[in-house]
């Protein structure tokens, strides 16, 4: 079984084992940093969640979600983009009230 990877414009196994399974990691990665990167360069503003302590715990996880999000707290923060912003949420009891905090700073932009 294979999918069609736009990062490396050819056809993926996605049942090879281990590699199947990185393939799909990989693709994933570059489409969500692909399509964040198209938006902001239509000054589109990016909000990201991170949900579990799996999330929150790791710096790697984290940095993908502050990139993905131009989040100014993250190593790869551009200027020249909207910057948007990485919010996290270690339990999903906590995971409306993040929600409602992103809804609150979209609808004060949509007011401004």
């Amino acid at each position: 079984m294979t999918f069609h990877s736009n990062q490396y414009n050819k056809s993926e196994s996605l049942t090879n084992g281990g590699t199947g399974q990185s393939n799909v990691q990989a693709e994933a990665i570059y489409r969500t940093e692909t399509s964040a990167a198209t938006a902001q360069a239509q000054n589109v503003t990016v909000y990201s969640i991170g949900l579990g302590s799996a999330i929150t715990n790791q710096t790697t996880a984290k940095n993908f979600l502050y990139q993905v999000a131009n989040d100014s707290d993250g190593p790869t923060y551009n200027s020249s983009y909207p910057q948007g912003e990485a919010v996290f949420a270690p339990t999903s009891a906590q995971l409306d009230t993040v929600f409602q905090e992103i809804a609150s700073k979209i609808l004060l932009r949509i007011t401004q």
